[in-house]
């Protein structure tokens, strides 16, 4: 396998994981094999196996609901603001005085 199909891979994987809006994670059946072991330490009380990826992914889920809506994947919501350059004592003033 390539590495621009592992990256394809590992963006569709976390990219079913974002879109999972319930906690049924057989999604993710098609992304690991049926003896999958993985080898890194362990989430407490999750197991190492296919279902404790499920478990993983479930948790992440619960943990943070934004990325469901697309922030994990690093898609935006709504125009880029560009950054106010002014220190806060010039965008104080703009403020109370809208002549600026």
């Amino acid at each position: 396998m390539t590495p621009e199909a592992n990256k394809e891979l590992i963006r569709r994987y976390v990219q079913a994981i974002d879109d999972n809006e319930s906690s049924d994670c057989s999604v993710l059946d098609e992304f690991t094999a049926e003896g999958f072991v993985a080898h890194n330490p362990p989430i407490p009380g999750v197991s190492l196996d296919r279902e404790g990826m499920k478990q993983a992914a479930e948790i992440f889920r619960q943990a943070n609901p934004r990325a469901a809506r697309g922030h994990a994947a690093g898609r935006r919501r709504g125009p880029r603001r560009e950054p106010d350059r002014r220190s806060r004592r010039a965008r104080r003033r703009a403020a109370r005085d809208p002549r600026d």
